[in-house]
């Protein structure tokens, strides 16, 4: 009898934790946020959240990425919970051709200000705040401009 209590007690454990997704390193849960660029919303961006390796293991887990909105939102529906490597990638325009003026093409880059972030079980709100880093020798220059202004 005791033996039957305690096989039951270990099975009610087993299937507890395994409901509740311990140990697994494929629970998700959706991320939704902003993406600025000094301020502006960016839009065509393609935002990409990496599960950062845990304890020496070389296996991080599955990225998952959305593009932005034009108001600068995005929204992934599964990201892995837990700290997250966090990339964001400026997409091309139309605005982005030879004809377009400077002063409508979009900054190349923005740097990040941060580069982790935490996916909670829950669900996360996550706004990704860039900057643009000045350019070398020249303070806020974008690449592409002109030196003879």
């Amino acid at each position: 009898m005791k033996i039957r209590a305690t096989l039951s007690s270990l099975c009610l454990v087993t299937f507890l934790l395994t409901a509740s997704g311990c140990g697994s390193s494929d629970a998700t849960a959706p991320v939704t946020g902003i993406v600025t660029l000094d301020g502006n919303p960016v839009f065509p961006a393609r935002v990409t959240f990496t599960p950062k390796a845990q304890g020496g293991s070389t296996d991080a887990g599955v990225a998952s990425s959305a593009s932005t909105e034009p108001d600068g939102s995005y929204s992934i529906d599964a990201a892995q919970i837990g700290e997250n490597i966090v990339g964001v990638m400026v997409l091309p325009t139309d605005e982005d051709s030879e004809e377009a003026e400077d002063n409508e093409r979009p900054p190349v880059a923005g740097k990040p200000e941060k580069s982790m972030y935490t996916v909670e079980s829950g669900g996360s709100r996550i706004d990704i705040r860039l900057t643009t880093p000045p350019a070398p020798g020249g303070k806020g220059r974008r690449r592409g401009d002109d030196e003879d202004d």
